[in-house]
């Protein structure tokens, strides 16, 4: 049986596994920020993860894609790897068309 493929803006269910003394410290932050106990991990992993990432457009990117709907991310990847095989490609159409699109945006 074939596994479903994930989209990158599905909720998974995680199972972890931790001290009995950092769910306590979890839970007492999660109260005092009246957040609940998921939202606060999440939370902190995603502040560390960014923390990592020094590129302040990188962060705003990441920002950008965790809000899409499922419909505008696949459109958005769609166009991406468009444009990507088109430049690996080497067609100088790609690019043409690319500054035809920028022109006309800026007109």
């Amino acid at each position: 049986m074939a596994r479903k493929v994930r989209k990158p803006t599905d909720t998974v269910h995680l199972k972890l596994r931790l001290s009995e003394l950092l769910r306590r410290q979890l839970v007492r932050e999660a109260k005092r920020d009246q957040v609940s106990l998921n939202t606060l991990i999440i939370t902190v992993l995603e502040r560390e993860l960014f923390n990592r990432v020094a590129d302040p457009n990188a962060v705003a990117a990441y920002t950008i894609l965790n809000s899409l709907n499922d419909d505008v991310l696949e459109k958005l990847l769609g166009i991406v790897q468009i444009e990507l095989a088109d430049d690996l490609a080497g067609l100088p159409r790609a690019r043409a068309r690319r500054r035809e699109r920028t022109n006309d945006q800026e007109t």
